[in-house]
């Protein structure tokens, strides 16, 4: 598992960073490259996407900018007014559990 982070061919090929452990034991160390037909998403969210809190609604959203702990946790970036004025600074960090696309 990795993060796309660039494509490449005429979007065939896909630049990966942030390697998983299991990638890592396999001699990747900071990013790869695979073609796009060899990947597939590990859940419905991806970077770019505007996503808010299930627990707490619409009003909480940000902009997912990166993965952590194997795809279980989401960086969020450009935080809406709320979420940002719960003290979180310019980023925060969620479990993907949580999240849900803005509607």
């Amino acid at each position: 598992m990795g993060v796309i982070f660039e494509f490449q061919d005429d979007g065939m090929v896909a630049g990966l960073n942030k390697p998983s452990e299991k990638l890592m034991a396999m001699g990747i160390e900071t990013e790869t490259h695979e073609p796009v037909d060899n990947l597939e998403a590990i859940g419905p969210l991806a970077v770019g996407d505007v996503v808010c809190f299930k627990s707490d609604g619409p009003d909480f959203y940000g902009t997912i900018f990166e993965f952590q702990d194997e795809g279980s946790v989401a960086g969020l970036k450009a935080l809406s007014p709320k979420l940002a004025g719960l003290g979180s600074g310019e980023e925060t960090h969620e479990p993907v559990d949580n999240l849900e696309l803005l509607p």
